[in-house]
Parts: C-alpha cells; structure tokens; sequence
C-alpha cells in the first residue's frame, strides 16, 4: 500500500517503508497525475493548498513535489526501491544527525576525527532530464512500471557532504592512525547512479552510488 505521511507522524514501525525523497518523488508524481491509488492524497494536498478534486497544473505539482524532496511529507511503500537512511534526526532531503553535534570545545581546533555525512543534494533539473532521457530508452519495455528498475535512474548524480567530526568514545583507539583536519572542515563528493561491480549479488554487479561511500568515513595516515 502507497501511502503519503507528515514527517512528524512517521511511526517507528513504518522506518522501512521510507522511500528516499529522490525516487518517491517520481512515484508521487505518478499517482497524482494518473489518479493512482495513494492514501493521504487527500491531506497532502489540502495541506499544499491545492484545491482538491481537480486536474494538478504544472504548478500544483512542483508545490507538491517540493514537499517530498524537502522531506516535510515521506512516501512509504511495502517495497522501497532505495529506503531513506533513517540515521539520528529526521530533516531535510536525508535524515542525518545535525553538524551541531561537534563538541564546543573542538570548535576551530584540528585533530583526529572521522568524516560525517550531513547533507545531500540532488541536482533536480540536470536528474530530470536524465531520467527523461532513460524514459525515451524504455519505452520498448512492455508491461513494465517505469522507475521499478535501476536503469531507469542511469547517470543521475547527487553530491554527498561530509564534515570533520571528533572519534566517539568507540573509535578512540584509532585516533594514533587518523590523518589532521580541522573540526568542522567540509567536503562534497560527487556521486553517479550506474550498474556496477558488487561482490554481493550473484550476478556480479548491481545499480548503486558510486563511488561507494558509507555513511562515516575514516581517513588514514600513510605508511612510511
């Protein structure tokens, strides 16, 4: 069952039906073009101020569609294609624990530390016209629901940052192997959506970021 949810009314119970933000929105898009069943249409538009019971103009929908990308309304399914990272606080496009979280203390100081994600961003016009493009390539593909296989999100792109963060209390032993940056040091990597070499799936490969990136990235010295 699709269903539209106020970030604030997310139950615990539902966190693995998250969809993430920049496929939901295609499938929100979807159902409230083509009248495709989806609980809480309802409340969502009335909460959009869209006048119910009508067809969605351009601008309805880019009013709409910008609540799921900025994650004040989620997008929960049975089967998420790429499930939101619930990680700390919810907000934003992603649900990652707030830059806020570096101790007062370390504030303009520099030591050992690990890179945190913070934020990332989707690049919405240059994502749409790639996925317009995979649109045209699968139109061949009968019976089959458009954005229900990863090749129908080749070459989209998203720019992950990460922040310069202390080691918690469990990592402290790495501390003598962590390279010297300043607490607070931002960085942004860029990310492509494409099939790739996973160990993982029988077949070898898979479609997912890459490059691969977890969510907490130690950086070690160099042997000498």
């Amino acid at each position: 069952m699709d269903k539209l949810v106020r970030r604030r009314d997310l139950r615990k119970e539902d966190f693995p039906k998250v969809e993430d933000p920049f496929f939901a929105e295609w499938k929100v898009k979807r159902a409230l073009t083509n009248w495709g069943c989806l609980h809480g249409r309802t409340e969502f538009l009335r909460d959009c101020g869209i006048t119910l019971g009508r067809q969605l103009s351009e601008r309805d929908l880019e009013v709409a569609l910008k609540e799921i990308r900025d994650g004040r309304w989620l997008f929960l399914t049975s089967q998420p294609f790429k499930p939101m990272r619930l990680d700390g606080h919810l907000g934003g496009a992603q649900c990652f624990p707030m830059s806020g979280q570096i101790n007062r203390h370390a504030e303009n100081e520099s030591g050992p530390g690990k890179w945190r994600t913070i934020d990332i961003d989707y690049d919405g016009l240059k994502n749409t016209f790639a996925i317009l493009q995979n649109r045209l390539g699968s139109l061949g593909d009968e019976g089959r629901l458009f954005g229900s296989e990863g090749k129908d999100y080749d070459n989209t792109f998203r720019i992950v940052t990460q922040q310069w963060v202390p080691l918690d209390s469990h990592d402290d032993h790495l501390a003598s192997r962590s390279v010297i940056h300043r607490y607070g040091e931002i960085r942004g990597i860029t990310q492509r959506y494409f099939e790739g070499e996973d160990k993982w799936q029988i077949s070898g490969k898979s479609w997912h970021w890459q490059p691969a990136l977890p969510f907490e990235t130690y950086e070690h010295r160099e042997k000498k």
